[in-house]
């Protein structure tokens, strides 16, 4: 859970490039439950002042390829993650004509990274 404020930038650069950034700052509520798979891991619960920075850049090839790259960096109080992501993706039949304007307003990296 988060309250506070949240931005999303974003600009077309030309018909093929594009680039995103995202993130909030506030106060971060959330349950962090043990690991499955690690009998070492323990419950948490971490409440305290939060923030986030997400960026994303992408290139259109053509009208049926795309490449897309996001960088992110989160700290909650003890908590920290850093995010990475590549995608190369093709598009077959109707989505062939996504323009740069789809593109940039869709979630094709988990969703730009939630």
């Amino acid at each position: 859970m988060l309250f506070g404020i949240y931005y999303d930038i974003a600009k077309i650069e030309n018909e093929s490039l594009f680039w995103k950034v995202k993130g909030n700052v506030g106060f971060v509520s959330f349950t962090n439950e043990p690991d499955l798979f690690d009998n070492t891991s323990s419950e948490g619960k971490v409440s305290s002042f939060g923030y986030e920075i997400k960026g994303f850049l992408g290139y259109k090839v053509d009208s049926s390829t795309e490449f897309l790259a996001g960088l992110g960096y989160q700290s909650s109080g003890t908590y920290n993650s850093l995010f990475f992501g590549l995608s190369a993706i093709y598009y077959f039949g109707d989505k062939r004509q996504v323009s740069i304007d789809d593109l940039i307003r869709s979630n094709t990296i988990g969703d730009m990274a939630k």
